[in-house]
Order: structure tokens, then sequence, then C-alpha cells
């Protein structure tokens, strides 16, 4: 049995501060991986030296501002004096924590509700297999097998975390970093020692300045409220001279996106379970007739999720190619470089000087 690897905990900070952070393990378990089984913290508590309470709950580390709220039941059971410091903390941070909560929660359930439809081992997402999805990350970065090995990579909004994976097996140490709760089955799943995941905020992360060597968000920041803001506080991970890659939605003209923009504003209010009949009776059979005439060979749950990633999130904006490079150009990132291009979005990257 090969002992956890530390070094991912350092890796972390408060997400509010900055500080290093100090773990209390209260439980590990063996995890298995493909080369033999490691000891790895199940839960703990990590406390920063600002007062604030991150808890590790089935070996994921909850790194939100709000994560003492959100699994207060755990963290009450952990710390005797829990109320004082529940007090002390709101005192200290309370609009911070207020804000995260509101902006955070309609996004944390959509999309924790959407990944749970995925199923490991059967399903592709975005109706590509995990060899796929290597060959198209690679190019999208415009780096090689070769050229990976050893680097810090972050993926940013990581979703289900089969990419995670992948970038791990191609000689990388990945860090998979989602705000939803999907991320606790991205790390049930992996199976690759050199894969980590976190619970995270784009716009407070809670890792370390300057740390990876490539820095990757695709289909994510357009998903927050401030995609440019999203874009400048995961800008701040990147070290020098490393790559930072985005893709994001672009413009479309056709109906069917045009429609989808239109139904967002009514369908993102509508409870998820409501959403999922809704979606399931009356667009999938559509869906299914459409995608049958193609000959695409995509299941019902892959076109759910697509459903969902469309008409689910409360945000969803679009950019141009020149909004990206400019928020390129502003921090210093030279030069930029747009390396795919698709239906509903585009891809670019830029090198931190």
């Amino acid at each position: 049995m090969r002992p956890m690897r530390p070094s991912f905990v350092d890796q972390l900070r408060c997400p509010v501060t900055q500080e290093p952070l100090k773990l209390e393990i209260i439980e590990r378990q063996k995890k298995n991986y493909e080369d033999g089984e490691a000891d790895e913290i199940h839960s703990a508590l990590i406390h920063s030296p600002s007062g604030l309470i991150y808890p590790i709950i089935n070996g994921v580390p909850r790194m939100l501002v709000e994560s003492f709220l959100d699994y207060e039941e755990f963290v009450s059971q952990h710390i005797p004096d829990y109320p004082s410091r529940k007090r002390a903390i709101l005192r200290n941070y309370g609009p911070l924590v207020e804000k995260c909560r509101k902006k955070n929660l309609g996004t944390k359930k959509s999309f924790a509700f959407e990944w749970k439809l995925f199923k490991y081992n059967e399903d592709k997402t975005w109706h590509w297999d995990k060899p796929t999805r290597k060959l198209r990350f690679l190019n999208e970065v415009e780096e090689t097998e070769a050229t990976l090995g050893g680097k810090e990579i972050l993926d940013a909004g990581c979703g289900n975390g089969v990419l995670t994976t992948a970038m791990a097996e191609l000689g990388a140490h990945a860090i998979g970093m989602d705000l939803s709760n999907s991320i606790e089955r991205a790390h049930r799943f992996n199976t690759n020692r050199n894969a980590d995941f976190v619970q995270g905020d784009l716009q407070i992360p809670p890792l370390r300045h300057e740390q990876f060597d490539i820095v990757y968000a695709t289909g994510v920041i357009h998903h927050t409220n401030n995609t440019e803001l999203a874009f400048s506080c995961l800008h701040e991970l990147v070290r020098r001279s490393g790559k930072y890659y985005v893709w994001i939605y672009h413009p479309v003209s056709d109906a069917m996106p045009k429609f989808y923009t239109w139904a967002r504003k009514y369908t993102h209010r509508l409870p998820l379970r409501v959403q999922y009949w809704f979606y399931l009776i009356f667009l999938i059979p559509p869906s299914a007739i459409i995608k049958g005439l193609r000959g695409s060979g995509h299941n019902v749950r892959e076109q759910m999720v697509d459903i969902f990633d469309g008409l689910s999130p409360e945000f969803r904006h679009e950019h141009t190619p020149d909004e990206l490079a400019s928020w390129f150009l502003k921090r210093n990132y030279y030069p930029p470089r747009i390396s795919v291009v698709d239906y509903l979005g585009f891809g670019g990257y830029a090198i931190k000087k």
C-alpha cells in the first residue's frame, strides 16, 4: 500500500486570505487505484488562520467560503465550540459568506443534478470518449504527451472529472476543481493517483497563486455571474511562462441557440426535478429522432446532459475572440491564440509573461 501524497493538501490555500492551512484528520480510508491501494484522508477539518473552516468529506476538500454552512452538520459534530466559531466567522466575513451562498446556490444545484445523470464507463462527455478528449485537449493547448510529463495542470470547472483523470494519464499532476457536488463522484470514479479533486469557487479559488504550468477552463467561466471576473481570478494561479486556456460560448444566430437563450430565462427557475420530467417528455423524443436520423448514437442520458447544460444554468454568457484576446493582453499574456472553433464556442490560450 502506498501512502497518500500529502502535497495536495499543502497546495491548498484559504480562498479568502491565501494563507496556508492546518489539517485536522478525522478518518483515513483505503482507495483503489490502477497501480494499487493508497491510504487517503476520507474526512478531516481544514482550519484557516483567519478562523474559516473547510471540511474534507468523502475524500474531497470542500473549499468554498460557505462550506462550513453547506456541511454544517458534519462540521458541528467535530468542533465542540462550533456555535461560537460560527458566530465569529459571520461577524468577520458575514457579507462575503452571504454573497457567495447567493451567487453559487443555483449553479451548484444545477450542475450537481446534471452530472448525477452521467454514467461512468458507459457515457461519453459532450459526445467524446476519453481517448478523443485526450487528443482534443492536446490540440487545444498545443502540447504533446511528452511535453506534459510532470507538469501541474488545473482543470477548472471539471464537471464529471473524466478529463482530469485523462490529464493525469498523460503524465501530468492534474487537479480538478468544481463548484458543485459533482466533484464527489469525480473523486470516487478516479483511478489515477496523479489526479486530485477539490470543491472550489472559480472566483475565489482555494489554490496557491502562480502554482500551475497550465490552467485549463473549458465551458465554465461563462456559467458564472461575471465571465471576465472569473477569468481574472483564475489567471492568478498561472505561473510565469505558464499557459492559460479558455473555451467560451460565442454568439450564434441560428434558431435553436436563440430558442435556448429565450427559454433559459424561464426554465432555470423551475425545480430541477420538474425540469427533468419536462425535458424527458417534451424535448428528449424530438432530440432522439433528430440524432437518430443523423446517426449520432447518443443515449438518453447524454442527450439529457446536453439539454440540462443548455437550459438549466442560471448564468450563460457569450463572448467574441476579440474580447478573450483583450482579457489576455490586459493581464500580460502573449500572444493570444485561438486554437479551436466549434459551432457554439471557441477556445484560445496565451502565455503568461
